[in-house]
């Protein structure tokens, strides 16, 4: 039987996770640029290596009503996702990812119309725990990826406009 192995964080006090598949890279928290009137879910943006990634805060994109300018913990990390065909990626604002575990279990399948735009897509009991699979490309509606697409593309504008060359 296959392994699964899913990277684990806390939203909101609920355990979540994402297949690690889905994920290109754990970073710390670097500093972010936030231009004015972004959407309380997005955190910033990073510069990675010239090129502008949408921060999501998770937190609030499923539903804490903490202020969304409030500093993230010093623990805080960013998970990069790897982009599902024809998505970009993103990384994901979390207090901290606390494990990465390796289960043979498979996780129980959610119905798609049990969650919002169906981003969970299963549940796995870890001890006494019972941890959500999180479907990266599923945590934002089509309205939602369009208008980060084009905040990430002014963004990298933005970001274009002040390469300095020496």
């Amino acid at each position: 039987m296959q392994s699964n192995v899913f990277a684990v964080f806390e939203v909101n006090g609920t355990s979540c996770a994402l297949r690690t598949d889905e994920v290109a890279e754990f970073l710390p928290l670097p500093r972010l640029s936030r231009p004015p009137s972004l959407p309380r879910m997005i955190a910033g943006f990073l510069n990675l290596a010239g090129t502008a990634i949408p921060v999501i805060d998770m937190d609030a994109l499923l539903g804490s009503s903490r202020d969304a300018l409030a500093e993230p913990g010093p623990y805080a990390h960013l998970i990069l996702t790897r982009p599902a065909a024809g998505q970009k990626t993103v990384a994901l604002l979390v207090k901290r990812v606390s494990e990465v575990i390796s289960s043979k279990e498979a996780p129980q399948p959610v119905s798609d119309d049990k969650t919002l735009n169906g981003c969970v897509s299963g549940i796995i009991e870890i001890g006494s725990r019972s941890v959500h699979i999180l479907a990266s490309e599923r945590l934002l509606l089509e309205a939602e990826r369009q208008e980060l697409a084009a905040l990430t593309a002014a963004a990298q504008v933005r970001l274009g406009e002040w390469h300095v060359t020496h």
